[in-house]
């Protein structure tokens, strides 16, 4: 069973394999717990979280966070002020640039506790994003 939402402030949330939840509206959250059970957002300030495994978190609005758990699971923030964190699997995330309007530098990927990001080890358990071109973290 599948949910999805269209409104601000508008939660999905999913507990079976292969149940995705997505959303459109600004912190409209989603959330899933089954086995490749996908969780999208397109607001500014939703978050997508996933715990299953190749259950992948994407989001795409301002601030917006994306969290996996699973093995195999891809957490994707695309938007500006993004924010990912994994436990296992990959994370995706955008450094946009404030010049005269957002442009992106660059996309980055890296696979958890194996990969690095500007010289910094990508770990379990602390969130990253890019600040003034920077890469931050803290741990969750």
């Amino acid at each position: 069973a599948h949910a999805n939402t269209a409104g601000n402030r508008a939660h999905a949330n999913t507990a079976g394999d292969d149940a995705h939840a997505n959303t459109a509206g600004d912190g409209a959250h989603a959330n899933t717990a089954g086995d490749g059970a996908h969780a999208n957002t397109a607001g500014n300030r939703a978050h997508a979280n996933t715990a299953g495994n190749r259950a992948h978190a994407n989001t795409a609005g301002y601030g917006a966070h994306a969290n996996t758990a699973g093995e195999d699971a891809v957490a994707v923030s695309l938007g500006s002020r993004g924010v990912v964190s994994a436990d296992k699997g990959w994370v995706v995330l955008v450094d946009w640039r404030y010049d005269e309007g957002w442009k992106i530098r660059e996309v980055h990927t890296a696979k958890v506790d194996a990969d690095e990001i500007n010289g910094v080890l990508i770990e379990r358990g602390k969130k990253y994003w890019f600040e003034e071109g920077e890469l931050r973290n803290e741990k969750r």
